[in-house]
């Protein structure tokens, strides 16, 4: 009688140990927004242009591929492509093409795999909640602009996937600026 009671107590024990490890997980998770930001080239907008950090650290790059995800009731990101062959090689190489095609270059990047190992790829995402309506017209139909503070989180492109690297609390613009900045010239 005890063994028999014995499997049936493990075989309700093991499926509640098992969702309980489920659940652990999807708590985890859920404590950041997961988002595939290359998913769907048409919430991108994409371009090479200046990166430059606030006035206190006056810090420019003058070439970045650059792009500005956004989402409608999901939030908005700017992500930096950073050339792992340098950013003086990139500014050479979009000085000897034309602007629009610049445009193309850059959106390439979201697009293609194999061209994505030749960059790290940092996006730092703010949630919808914390956008405002804009002052100009947006580049997205719907378009948002950022209001600070608020929470930023920091993903670096895998092979497939995007990582979480910090969620920090930022103050303003300025801080904003500096953020992308510190990863853009990270070693």
């Amino acid at each position: 009688m005890t063994v028999k009671m014995n499997k049936y107590i493990s075989l309700l024990i093991i499926p509640l140990i098992y969702s309980g490890g489920v659940f652990a997980q999807q708590q985890k998770s859920a404590s950041y927004p997961e988002v595939d930001f290359f998913k769907n080239p048409k919430q991108l907008l994409c371009w090479s242009g200046p990166l430059s950090s606030s006035y206190k650290t006056n810090v420019n790059i003058s070439a970045v591929p650059l792009m500005e995800y956004f989402k409608s009731k999901f939030g908005s990101a700017r992500i930096v492509c950073k050339p792992k062959y340098g950013f003086e090689k990139w500014n050479a190489m979009i000085k000897k093409i034309k602007s629009s095609d610049s445009f193309n270059r850059v959106k390439e990047i979201a697009i293609n795999e194999t061209e994505q190992k030749n960059f790290i790829i940092y996006a730092f995402f703010m949630e919808y909640k914390y956008l405002v309506e804009p002052d100009e017209k947006p580049a997205f139909p719907g378009g948002k602009d950022m209001n600070f503070p608020a929470p930023i989180y920091v993903y670096q492109k895998e092979v497939y996937k995007w990582k979480l690297l910090e969620k920090l609390t930022v103050k303003s613009w300025s801080d904003y600026a500096d953020l992308q900045m510190k990863y853009a010239k990270a070693k």
